[in-house]
């Protein structure tokens, strides 16, 4: 099964936005995928549309299991406790901006000022914006961006602080599952 396919079927979609692996699981499948923020219409995106998430969690078993932390209201809780930290509230702050620098890196100067000249508050969004494209340092909006984004750096304070949000993957096989569902219809 070719890895577009595998991405495909561990987010249970059709087809995913153009990607590179940024971080495996321990059986070797996709854990986190990079996308590209402004895929070119060649890629089959419309030239206007955005990609804010740089960082993508595909790993079933985490998405399970940071979605039972989200349901729960874990991002009110985190908000709560990074707002009382001044240590991780600089901290957090920090993340918003380099994961924008590095997404404003990916995209480039030249492409983004081509976006600008045409769609001037997406182009801001994406020079901008966090951690799924939050404004604020301070806010979490969604804990799976968040998730994909320490396991790529290893360095969110909210994760290094509260490790429970995510779990042990090490014996999980989902994915083998995934992989031998999509064989045996063809895929």
């Amino acid at each position: 099964m070719i890895l577009e396919k595998v991405v495909a079927a561990q987010l249970a979609r059709s087809r995913v936005q153009p990607f590179q692996v940024a971080r495996r699981c321990p059986a070797g499948y996709p854990m986190v995928i990079e996308c590209d923020p402004l895929p070119t219409p060649s890629e089959g995106r419309d030239p206007g549309r955005v990609f804010t998430t740089l960082y993508w969690l595909t790993c079933p078993e985490l998405i399970r299991h940071v979605g039972g932390h989200e349901s729960t209201g874990a991002i009110g809780r985190m908000e709560n406790w990074v707002a009382q930290n001044p240590a991780a509230r600089q901290a957090l702050e920090a993340q918003h901006l380099r994961y924008s620098e590095e997404r404003r890196r990916r995209i480039g100067a030249a492409r983004l000022r081509a976006l600008a000249d045409d769609h001037p508050k997406l182009a801001a969004s994406l020079a901008q914006t966090g951690i799924g494209g939050v404004s604020g340092g301070t806010h979490l909006k969604c804990l799976h961006a968040h998730a994909a984004y320490h396991l790529v750096q290893e360095d969110h304070p909210v994760f290094l602080t509260h490790p429970e949000l995510l779990t042990d993957i090490s014996e999980c096989r989902r994915c083998d599952r995934l992989v031998a569902e999509g064989a045996s219809h063809g895929v």
